[in-house]
Formats: structure tokens, C-alpha cells, sequence
């Protein structure tokens, strides 16, 4: 059995955020990319260049498996960051990360808060109009709401 390369740091997910969204924040500990991060750690050339549906809703279980172990993390703790564990049908989240939504007033409490930003699973549902979390607090709040600021 081969060893498993380990990575020194690698930030716990958060709750609600997006597999995707924290690869990326793995990955930016080293100044790199998920796909060299995913390449190192397997030990191969190359990491799978995935795209939006086969990383945040169809994860390859053995990359998943490979960065839980790398990360010293529960795999079902990085199943649950996948769109899939949501028990939705594709069409009902947007797929273009361009096209999401934003909330500038979340993202601010993440530096308030003095933790990493990151993409909230709920943006990319296709229902997102305003923040749930912000949006029906104020009609200040919702005019924050953006298209990745239009």
C-alpha cells in the first residue's frame, strides 16, 4: 500500500460552503490549484480538471476520499459539501460560478469574524434571489444581493 501525503494545513469546511469553494481554499494555503494540490497528494501527473457538475455535484468518491485522508478530514464530512448530498436534481442550481449570487454583507462578517470566505452552498440554487440570510432583513440588506457584482 502506497503512502498517503499529507497537507500541512488544510482548513476545515464550513458548514454550507461548496466542495469546490473549499478545494480552492486548500489549495490558496499553497499558492496553487486544486488540480496540482489533487496531483501532489495522489502522487500522479496531472489532478482531474473538473468542472462545476462533476466536483460540486458529482465528486469522484476516490479524489474525495484522497484530499479527506490528505486533509485529515471525515470523507462523509466532504460528501456533505457536494450539491448531491442536497437531494436536488441538477437543474435546480446554477452551474456557471459567474452566475451565482453573492451576499457582500456575508462576506464581510467572514472577515468581522476573522475566517476565510467562501461560497455558500446556497448561492448556487436557481431560486436564490436575495441572501437567506440577509436578504429578508432589511430592504438595505437585499439591495446588497449582487450577480458577482454586476
Amino acid at each position: 500500500m502506497r503512502q498517503v501525503r499529507l497537507l500541512a494545513v488544510a482548513p476545515r469546511p464550513f458548514d454550507d460552503e461548496l466542495l469546490s469553494c473549499w478545494h480552492w481554499r486548500v489549495a490558496s494555503h499553497y499558492s496553487t490549484s486544486p488540480q496540482q494540490v489533487e496531483s501532489w497528494i495522489s502522487g500522479s501527473r496531472g489532478g482531474q480538471n473538473q468542472n462545476f457538475f462533476s466536483c460540486d455535484f458529482h465528486p469522484d468518491r476516490d479524489q474525495t476520499r484522497l484530499w479527506a485522508r490528505a486533509c485529515r478530514i471525515r470523507k462523509p464530512d466532504l460528501d456533505r459539501l457536494s450539491l448531491q448530498s442536497a437531494g436536488r436534481p441538477k437543474s435546480s442550481f446554477v452551474s456557471d460560478p459567474m452566475d451565482r449570487g453573492v451576499c457582500p454583507v456575508c462576506l464581510d462578517e467572514d472577515a468581522e469574524e476573522g475566517r476565510d470566505h467562501y461560497c455558500r452552498r446556497s448561492w448556487a440554487c436557481v431560486e436564490a434571489v436575495v441572501c437567506p440570510r440577509h436578504g429578508g432583513s432589511s430592504a438595505a440588506a437585499r439591495q446588497t444581493w449582487c450577480k458577482s457584482c454586476l
